[in-house]
This record gives structure tokens, sequence and C-alpha cells, in this order.
């Protein structure tokens, strides 16, 4: 069992529900000591990546948190496949937007492809299309022609709240460019 792994089961038990503002201070303390201590971390990324692709079985919200912010405060390249494999999952537990956004961080061109995906999907609860809209800025912050061209796509989409975002941020694109 590698270092990152050994934090996620110490600090896994840690977090409690938060049903009032001192559980949910608890919450943020316990992941800031966390990220804290996978920073002080050296070469844990191919930990990392396989704690990532592990999360495509393991569907234990904590772990989710735990290993996505691993991701968070170590990102790389090398961490591009297994947040593109996640990013393709169909399914609620994974918080695509997180995923969309640290993509975006990282600025792969590698990870246009998915996050051009990630745009026509349909999450149960997303009525403000929130994960589009992140996959959308992510593609913008990588910034090659090919993810400029994906949020052109996106001028079409079905949904109205997507192409104005997409048509957003094409405008302030141009108006930097």
């Amino acid at each position: 069992m590698g270092q990152v792994a050994r934090l996620v089961g110490d600090f896994a038990p840690r977090f409690q529900p938060m049903s009032d503002m001192a559980g949910m201070e608890a919450f943020r303390r316990t992941l800031d000591e966390y990220v804290a201590a996978i920073r002080r971390f050296d070469d844990v990324e191919e930990e990392i990546a396989g704690g990532l692709r592990g999360l495509q079985v393991d569907r234990n919200w904590i772990k989710v948190l735990l290993w996505f912010h691993a991701a968070n405060a170590r990102p790389s390249a090398g961490l591009v496949e297994p947040l593109c494999e996640l990013l393709s999952i169909r399914d609620e537990y994974v918080q695509h937007e997180w995923v969309a956004e640290l993509l975006g961080e990282i600025g792969d061109p590698r990870a246009v492809p998915a996050l051009r995906d990630a745009c026509s999907f349909d999450v149960n609860g997303d009525v403000f299309r929130s994960l589009p809209k992140r996959c959308l800025e992510a593609l913008i912050a990588i910034g090659t022609p090919e993810a400029v061209a994906a949020v052109r796509e996106q001028l079409a989409s079905p949904w109205v709240e997507v192409r104005e975002w997409a048509a957003e941020l094409l405008d302030e694109e141009d108006e930097e460019g």
C-alpha cells in the first residue's frame, strides 16, 4: 500500500456527517489537513493515478473526495488519462465538474476528446448544465485550435444554457486573442 492510500485509509473514518455549521467546519479542517499532508509527498503521481482509476469500481463518496483532492493537490500530466476515464463515467457518484475543472487546470490537449464528449452528458440533477459549462471552461483553458473548435461545436447544443455559455466564452476568447 502506498503512502497516499494509507493516508486515504487514515482520513476516511474522520469525516463525519455535516448536520450543522460546526460539522461543516470540522469537515473543512479535516480536508485541509489531508490536502496539506498530500502536498508533503514526493513522487506520488502514479499512485494517485491508480487511486483515481480505482474509483471506477469503488463508489465510496469519501474515497472519491479524498482521491480527487489528492489529484487536485498534485495536478500533473500523468493524471490526464485517469481523469478522462472518470469523466466518461455517466453516473452521479463522480463529481464530473471537479474533474473537468482539474483537466482545464492541467491544460493537456489529450483531455479535449473527453471534455468534448462530456459536454453532451445529461446528468440527473444538473438542471443548470454545470458539467457542460465546466467542460467548456476547461476547453478554453486548454486553448488549442481543437479545444476552441470543440467549444464552437456547443453553439449548436440542445441546451440554451450551454449555447449561451459557449458564445460568452468565445466572445471573451476573441477579445483576448
